[in-house]
């Protein structure tokens, strides 16, 4: 089977039909605006064209990619003849053997044994059946294969899935148990941290009160050296 020859673009030949289907939309255009309406309407007719003869060419390729997928079947052996082992002239003339009781009785029997085209024909067509009948099994095989694992990956998901709820309920649990242990250490950083501030005001606060004791001794004295 041949494939399907893509359709070769001329721009002329579009040119040509475009001019040949088209009326302008008001005859007030100039032969500007014209032009560029011609050119943009031949744009939009070249893509189109384009795309069709990129889907034409997949869809080429898909036929042939189908015809050299079935050529390449592995053929069953029925146990027929195929027809192209024998030639037309030959299958006509072809005879399983000659008669020893006379000329008369040979050409009877040579008559009545020759070989049908037709059942050549029918043994071949078994032949593809008996062909189509080991790819069907196959495929039916291959079916069963996917199916099992399928069957084997739902098992596994079922299995993994109940393992990852054991391990979260453990986890969680673990949270549970060390939620305390972390919620003192909070606890003792910020008394940790409510000390510290503590500690600073009360050294600024005798600080505060050694300055006051200086300037009270001071006046003292000065107040004592005046009088």
């Amino acid at each position: 089977m041949d494939g399907t020859k893509p359709k070769e673009l001329n721009c002329k030949d579009i040119y040509r039909e475009i001019n040949e289907e088209f009326t302008p939309p008001s005859s007030n255009l100039n032969n500007l605006d014209a032009a560029n309406y011609l050119n943009s309407e031949l744009l939009q007719q070249i893509e189109l064209l384009q795309v069709e003869n990129q889907q034409l060419q997949d869809e080429n390729g898909r036929l042939n990619f189908e015809l050299s997928t079935f050529s390449k079947l592995p053929s069953v052996d029925s146990g027929y003849p195929r027809t192209h082992e024998f030639a037309p002239s030959s299958i006509a003339e072809h005879t399983l053997g000659e008669d020893t009781l006379g000329e008369d009785g040979s050409s009877n029997f040579s008559e009545s044994h020759r070989i049908n085209p037709y059942r050549i024909d029918h043994h071949n067509v078994t032949s593809d059946l008996a062909r189509v009948q080991h790819c069907q099994q196959k495929i039916n095989s291959l079916e069963r294969e996917a199916e099992e694992a399928r069957t084997q990956n739902r098992a596994l998901m079922t299995e993994f899935s109940g393992k990852l709820k054991q391990k979260s309920r453990a986890l969680g649990s673990f949270l549970d148990r060390t939620r305390p242990y972390f919620e003192a250490r909070k606890k003792s950083a910020r008394t940790r941290s409510h000390a510290e501030k503590l500690s600073n005001d009360y050294h600024q606060t005798i600080l505060m009160l050694k300055n006051a004791r200086d300037v009270v001794k001071q006046r003292v004295s000065l107040e004592l050296s005046i009088s």
